[in-house]
């Protein structure tokens, strides 16, 4: 046979408690037993834990002397991800270029070599379209490649992310060359 879930016992209470009980009682609304069962599994928990002002500033001033590692830690990886990432940037400009180079290399011989055959013809018009365009390309991806390293320089003159000297300057304005 199976254990009983309860054990029945008479208690006797000063009547003034019962009185007590049996109010938060009402209030809660349980019966006396249940009020008296609650109580006393309350009473057998793991006191709650009180701080002091002094303890609490300790733990706050661990709580930031971490929080401030770890940003410092996320910092400097965003800066090493920020020089990856300019370094990808630049490897990608120097193979357009090298790209744009030998594509207009090819329009410069594919157009003398159609001026040498057929004079200025339309096949020469269009040739020289084609080579006007790629210059022109060219012209934009060495800008690009310009910008690119000056932003690159900027970077690399901010301080450290450990200083607080971080000075946030306008950069200059340049005037718009149009091309067409």
């Amino acid at each position: 046979m199976s254990e009983p879930l309860f054990h029945q016992f008479k208690l006797r209470l000063p009547v003034n408690l019962f009185q007590r009980l049996e109010a938060q009682a009402g209030i809660t609304n349980r019966s006396v037993s249940a009020e008296i069962i609650t109580r006393l599994e309350e009473s057998f928990e793991k006191p709650k834990v009180t701080l002091t002002s002094d303890q609490v500033r300790d733990l706050a001033g661990e709580f930031m002397s971490i929080f401030k590692m770890e940003v410092s830690k996320a910092e400097k990886l965003q800066a090493d991800d920020l020089d990856s990432l300019f370094k990808k940037m630049e490897q990608r400009y120097l193979e357009e270029a090298d790209v744009l180079a030998s594509l207009t290399v090819a329009a410069e011989q594919e157009a003398y070599a159609i001026r040498s055959i057929e004079g200025h013809s339309a096949r020469y018009e269009t040739a020289q379209q084609k080579l006007r365009k790629l210059r022109w390309f060219q012209n934009q991806v060495q800008h690009r490649g310009q910008l690119l390293i000056e932003a690159g320089l900027q970077l690399s003159d901010l301080p450290d992310s450990d200083s607080d000297e971080l000075e946030i300057r306008p950069t200059p304005k340049k005037k718009a060359k149009r091309h067409g």
